[in-house]
């Protein structure tokens, strides 16, 4: 009985876990491929961030993540950042796609409207 108790909580974890995409591209690494995973039970979100770092002589480089996130990262859906830094969070499957492109017209977007206030 009790196995069937363990199979069966098995079973509904398998079935409950959040899957997100789970990759890094930076300005000197740009890989195609976008695995996903099943995220620890831990994980109630999906994290997308884009981070923006200027080197002594101005020269401007970035780091895209995509991974799994607890409530210690993640409080609720949505984004938060600047034009330099962003950082989205979701929790539905598979929510934290997309490229640097679609990443970057937000961020363009976000400093128009910055310029423009």
């Amino acid at each position: 009985m009790l196995l069937r108790i363990v199979g069966l909580l098995t079973l509904v974890s398998t079935i409950t876990a959040l899957t997100c995409y789970s990759y890094m591209l930076t300005s000197a690494i740009s890989d195609n491929t976008r695995p996903l995973i099943e995220c620890p039970p831990d994980a109630q979100y999906c994290l997308k961030s884009y981070l923006t770092f200027f080197d002594a002589y101005g020269n401007r480089s970035y780091t895209e993540s995509h991974s799994c996130a607890s409530a210690v990262n993640c409080q609720a859906n949505g984004c938060q950042g600047n034009s330099q830094d962003l950082i989205c969070c979701c929790s539905t499957d598979q929510c934290n796609s997309g490229t640097s492109i679609s990443v970057l017209t937000t961020l363009t977007a976000i400093g128009l409207l910055y310029f423009l206030s």
